[in-house]
């Protein structure tokens, strides 16, 4: 009760049960992709504009990773770019755009089945709707989250842990109360039970 008061009550706390999802949401899908929160925002509504969970964008970049891992001069032979001019590796989301750009090159069905399938595994089918990312996709779902005040920047992580942290000293407090006053009502209870039951058998043969 007080931390649905300290929430700011039923409506207020819905709001911040909204908040704290999306921070959620955006911190899995930025620690997946090797991205800052802010482009993991532009992400997780370019999923949606995709009709893509975050969940599945985050399978299809452990498919994409692990596929690489395992083939990458199979990559670099479909013409996937895996590496900049100093050689070394690209971010995952770099990556999994470059394998959508050559993957519209091939025809819807089995052709672009087979390509997929090397790129990111058995799954291919589960997020093939991936096949629709691309960075005009991600631009235009940075514009509308910055619009919509959905940009994770680190000013708002920095609201959102300080109020978890808050929460958490409040869970803290409401426990050492809940245990402090169970402890005290404990003897009294338990006297109660013990009277209770040593009655129980004259009370019964009194209303026989």
């Amino acid at each position: 009760a007080f931390t649905a008061v300290l929430g700011g009550g039923a409506a207020f706390k819905e709001m911040v049960s909204i908040t704290l999802d999306w921070a959620r949401e955006t911190e899995n899908l930025a620690r997946a992709m090797g991205v800052t929160e802010e482009q993991a925002s532009a992400l997780a509504i370019a999923a949606g504009d995709i009709h893509m969970s975050s969940e599945q964008l985050i399978q299809a970049s452990s498919t994409l990773t692990r596929q690489l891992k395992a083939n990458e001069i199979g990559f670099n032979s479909l013409g996937v770019a895996t590496r900049d001019a100093a050689g070394k590796l690209l971010p995952t989301m770099d990556v999994m755009l470059n394998a959508t750009t050559v993957l519209n090159q091939y025809q819807a069905g089995l052709d672009r089945n087979i390509i997929g399938q090397r790129l990111f595994g058995r799954g291919w089918q589960e997020v093939s709707k991936i096949i629709a990312l691309n960075s005009g996709v991600v631009e235009e779902a940075r514009e509308k989250g910055e619009a919509l005040n959905l940009t994770m920047s680190p000013e708002r992580r920095a609201t959102i842990d300080d109020y978890r942290s808050s929460m958490h000293d409040v869970g803290e407090v409401m426990k050492g109360l809940g245990v402090t006053i169970g402890q005290a009502v404990m003897p009294v209870l338990t006297k109660l039970a013990t009277w209770f039951s040593e009655a129980g058998p004259t009370a019964v043969y009194v209303l026989n």
